[in-house]
Order: structure tokens, then C-alpha cells, then sequence
């Protein structure tokens, strides 16, 4: 019982931590606070369709493809353990735009 405890309040904790962290992404990105920031999913959401849009790429499309994923894992989580794979590739995907994006603001940076 204290592992299921512990667990869940890890879980807590982390979910709470990640819409912090996406909230403030949202606030850099955007230039000021919005209520998307604050709502978590939508953050996530918001933040990688402003990021694929900053690199070029067509922004709705990105977050309509990760919603999709999402939600496949969501329904089929229960039935189909494996299918943690696409949450795994959404997350993959979500840390190599954003290293994308560090990229070309490093590169923008005037030289000292």
C-alpha cells in the first residue's frame, strides 16, 4: 500500500511540475500569460504547434498528430500495453523540435 501511495503522489507531483515548466515554455513563447498556460494538455499542445511554427512547419498539423497520439494511447492503454510506443514517439518528437528550435535561437544569437 505505501508503494501505491508514494506512487501516486510521485505522479502528482511530476503532472504538477510538467505544467509548470509547459506554462512558463507557453509565457517565452507567446510574450505574455495566457490561459492556455495553465491548462495541462493544452499547454503541451500550444507549445509544440508555437515551436514547429517558429521552425518552419505547419504548427496545427504538428499538434493535431500528437493529439491523435494521445488519445490512441488513452483508449487503447488498458487493452494494448504496447501502445505506450506512440506516447514514447510523441514525447521523442516533442524533445527534438524543441532541440530544433534551441538550435536556431543559439545560431540567431548576436556574437560577442
Amino acid at each position: 500500500m505505501w508503494f501505491a501511495i508514494t506512487a501516486s503522489n510521485m505522479a502528482i507531483a511530476m503532472f504538477i511540475i510538467g505544467t509548470l515548466c509547459f506554462a512558463f515554455t507557453l509565457k517565452e513563447l507567446e510574450g505574455k500569460w495566457t490561459v492556455a498556460s495553465f491548462i495541462p494538455l493544452i499547454n503541451v499542445m500550444v507549445t509544440s504547434s508555437l515551436i514547429a511554427e517558429r521552425l518552419g512547419a505547419k504548427g496545427l498539423r504538428r499538434a493535431f498528430a500528437e493529439t491523435i497520439l494521445i488519445a490512441l494511447f488513452v483508449v487503447q492503454s488498458k487493452t494494448q500495453p504496447w501502445i505506450i510506443v506512440a506516447l514514447i514517439i510523441a514525447t521523442y518528437d516533442n524533445l527534438r523540435w524543441t532541440y530544433g528550435l534551441y538550435d536556431k535561437l543559439m545560431d540567431s544569437r548576436p556574437s560577442a
